[in-house]
């Protein structure tokens, strides 16, 4: 709320929304978050969440096997 263009900002909401499974708020976060890595990152854990893709753990990270 106090930087709402702030795209480091909203990614962090983001990742706190995705952890609270508030999953539209987090892809709004998102589309103001940037197009980094780590947004995209998010975005994929989010469409994993969603049963939109097929992932897999590898360490901490979850990768997109198939979209």
């Amino acid at each position: 709320r106090q930087y709402p263009e702030d795209k480091t900002a909203n990614l962090n909401a983001a990742c706190g929304c995705v952890k609270m499974h508030r999953l539209t708020d987090a892809k709004n976060y998102l589309q103001k978050a940037g197009d980094t890595k780590e947004a995209k990152e998010v975005a994929d854990v989010i469409l994993a969440m969603e049963g939109k893709a097929q992932w897999r753990k590898e360490g901490n990270k979850i990768v997109i096997t198939e979209k």
